[in-house]
């Protein structure tokens, strides 16, 4: 399976212009806009799905009470209801016309997906949909005078009722969906009632006004309506205009009481729109710093009441810890404790740290507290690692996860990859960049690499600063999926970087992206990454190239990583069951980490020294595909793939 990064054209109107830029005499490269455009009254579709995606966070402790993956359509017990008694929620399986292959089917369509369908774990024996889009306009033109031609008119307000639910053994309970939606001018929520008692709205669209991702998955703590009673109904209602709401791989689970979870932890605070940071690339996270420009680290994490109860004090803890000393050199806590009702969030802080200019790998370790036990210390915990290096600035999680194709339309025009950086200290030297080249490049192929002083802000504005010698590939270079080898692109003499200056590092070909092919790592923030399609074809990225700078010359194909463990997991493929041999971690804390192919972590393991020699993993409501997985103790790191089938 290959996987290919995804690109995004760049555009002004893609982001919104809050600082004035003075346009000196600089290379103005020009601007590939977005084809898409407004029809009629209805919006400009923009960007959608620039960064991660990201879900609810879950934390089901036994098997699901009650499920519905409408494998037989649209089940018995289940009452579909429209106000006008026309548009309904319809069921999209392998035997329907149009099958399960067919997302929206109205044609107000533009270039952001309209048309996929959800991506669910059982999205191939059907899911639902309701398609304001299809039942209000099925016709081209998408033009005004189209609109409200179809069968049934919007607005709609169009309702999927549950059956009957009996709770009545089960206190703690949460509600679970994968859903995959665009909005318009709707609302999207979902209600529940209990032994025939008013509909409470316990979640709404509002949290993704306008998409999700295709596979979006939501988890809502439904104990105060719903716990312990006999006679519980749920209801998803489509309230308004455009676009459509898929559905599928509904549950009721049970959850543990008191129980916090944390995601999108961060030790940085990236913000491209933030007035205070001039270039937009202020605070970035890297995974190598030269120790010239130690970071100064910005703690903070996503937590999330995924219990029954309402937790009283959360806070967010966290610890740096020196892995080649196995000394923790700094402790901190959020100043102020905050209440969480179940199903709420809220972003934790804890006091920023200046990382001092110490050469070694560092592990930053994240937990929340709250006032009462929590039952379920797994989904709280979060570990992320840097390190700080003689001379390497680095984004890249050192082993490759994916590659990129363009596809046919540019993937032999000549190009350049590679990532922003920013520099943060004076007197500052670029000797050389190093990129990792991936399995399947064509030989012979020649690559070179080159700075660019760059600028995003109104538009894109690149100075060439320097370009290497070309130098030819080898099959030595190459890279599969978990390996890390680098090629190394000096200049002929150093290149001077300015201390709060941002610069594009990118290696290009000649010989296309078809021919070249550039491994990546893990997912890249929104305008950090990029792609440059000779002459002026400028793209960003969601994925990170494994394309670095270097400030000097002390630098290793291995970069002085971690030493690297012999890592046995079966069966492989897998289909419900992973084990995980950890042998050779004996008597050490093991941090198992799974992520898909888009670099997002999607399942954290933490073990403490007196785990087993093996690890046995649930993966079976993990979507078909490679997953990366990734072990890392205070002296080894160790990385593989497994199919899910």
């Amino acid at each position: 399976m290959t996987y290919f990064a995804t690109t995004r054209k760049y555009s002004q109107s893609s982001k919104m212009t809050y600082k004035t830029t003075v346009m000196k005499n600089l290379i103005v490269l020009s601007l590939i806009l977005i084809t898409a455009t407004a029809q009629a009254q209805l919006p400009a579709p923009g960007t959608m799905n620039m960064m991660r995606p990201t879900s609810t966070s879950t934390n089901e402790r036994v098997s699901a009470i009650w499920t519905e993956d409408f494998g037989n359509g649209i089940g018995v017990g289940w009452q579909n209801t429209e106000a006008g008694n026309v548009a309904q929620w319809e069921y999209r399986g392998p035997a329907t016309t149009p099958n399960n292959t067919v997302g929206s089917r109205g044609l107000c369509t533009d270039a952001n997906g309209i048309g996929n369908v959800i991506t669910s774990p059982t999205w191939n024996n059907g899911y639902v949909i309701f398609d304001s889009n299809w039942w209000d306009n099925p016709d081209l033109p998408c033009t005004l005078e189209n609109f409200g031609t179809g069968p049934a008119p919007a607005p709609h307000l169009a309702m999927l009722t549950s059956p009957v639910i009996d709770l009545s053994a089960n206190m703690n309970v949460a509600l679970r969906f994968n859903q995959y939606l665009r909005n318009y001018q709707a609302e999207m929520r979902v209600e529940v009632s209990a032994n025939n008692s008013p509909w409470a709205v316990v979640y709404d669209n509002s949290t993704t006004p306008l998409q999700s991702a295709n596979d979006m998955s939501v988890q809502v703590p439904i104990s105060n309506i719903a716990g312990g009673q006999s006679n519980v109904r749920i209801r998803f209602v489509f309230e308004g205009t455009y676009y459509f709401w898929q559905l599928d791989d509904i549950c009721i689970v049970e959850i543990f009481a008191n129980d916090l979870a944390t995601r999108a932890t961060t030790y940085g605070a990236f913000d491209f729109y933030d007035l205070a940071h001039p270039t937009g690339f202020e605070l970035m996270e890297y995974t190598k710093y030269p120790d010239e420009m130690a970071p100064l680290l910005k703690f903070s994490t996503q937590c999330d009441n995924v219990g029954s109860l309402a937790q009283l004090n959360c806070r967010l803890n966290v610890e740096v810890v020196n892995l080649t000393t196995n000394y923790t050199i700094h402790t901190a806590q959020s100043a102020e404790g905050f209440n969480l009702q179940p199903g709420s969030s809220i972003e934790l802080r804890a006091s920023d740290f200046q990382m001092p200019a110490t050469q070694a790998n560092y592990h930053i370790n994240y937990f929340t507290s709250q006032t009462a036990v929590d039952d379920n210390d797994d989904n709280n915990l979060d570990t992320l690692g840097f390190q700080i290096t003689d001379c390497t600035y680095a984004r890249d999680f050192n082993f490759t996860n994916s590659t990129f194709n363009p596809g046919p339309d540019l993937s032999l025009l000549d190009y350049e990859v590679g990532n922003v950086f920013l520099v943060t200290a004076p007197n500052q030297l670029c000797y050389s960049i190093s990129a990792a080249v991936a399995a399947g490049t064509t030989l012979p192929s020649t690559l070179y690499a080159r700075l660019y002083e760059f600028d995003a802000q109104e538009s894109i504005v690149a100075t060439e600063l320097g370009t290497t010698a070309s130098v030819s590939i080898t099959n030595t270079m190459f890279n599969t999926y978990g390996q890390g080898n680098f090629v190394h692109l000096l200049f002929d003499n150093p290149l001077p970087v300015q201390n709060g200056h941002a610069y594009l590092a990118v290696v290009g070909s000649t010989d296309g992206a078809e021919n070249v092919i550039i491994a990546f790592s893990g997912a890249s923030e929104e305008f950090t990454s990029w792609v440059h399609f000779m002459p002026d074809q400028w793209f960003y990225l969601t994925g990170t190239p494994m394309v670095r700078m270097n400030f000097g010359t002390n630098i290793s194909v291995a970069e002085n990583e971690l030493p690297t463990a012999n890592l046995s997991i079966y069966p492989n493929p897998a289909q419900n069951d992973l084990t995980i041999d950890i042998a050779a971690y004996k008597n050490e804390a093991v941090v198992i980490e799974f992520l898909d192919f888009s670099g997002k972590k999607i399942l954290t393991h933490t073990l403490n020294q007196n785990h087993a020699d093996k690890e046995k993993v649930d993966i079976a409501n993990l979507a078909s595909g490679i997953y990366m997985v990734h072990i890392r103790s205070n002296a080894m790191s160790t990385t593989t793939r497994f199919v899910k089938m």
